[in-house]
């Protein structure tokens, strides 16, 4: 019998926490000392951009905005 499975929906994707950790630990490194100076870049508040960030519903065109700034993939901002 195959040991492999086929990956579940919650093991592909990360958390709005997971998600949080990864864009602050690449801020620095893009030239980002605060999430204001981010939030600024991509044309939100820092409220609406600590939502996004951290929220599990966040929406396709914020994550596409704080991807560019940050130059990553989407897909860094979602998958594992």
């Amino acid at each position: 019998m195959c040991a492999m499975r086929k990956a579940k929906f919650e093991d592909r994707f990360i958390s709005g926490a997971e998600r949080r950790q990864r864009v602050l630990l690449l801020m620095p490194a893009k030239g980002y000392a605060s999430l204001n100076e981010l939030a600024a870049e991509v044309g939100m508040t820092w409220t609406s951009l600590n939502k996004a960030i951290k929220s599990e519903n966040v929406t396709a065109k914020s994550l596409c905005r704080i991807a560019a700034a940050l130059d990553v993939k989407v897909n860094f901002l979602l998958e594992r």
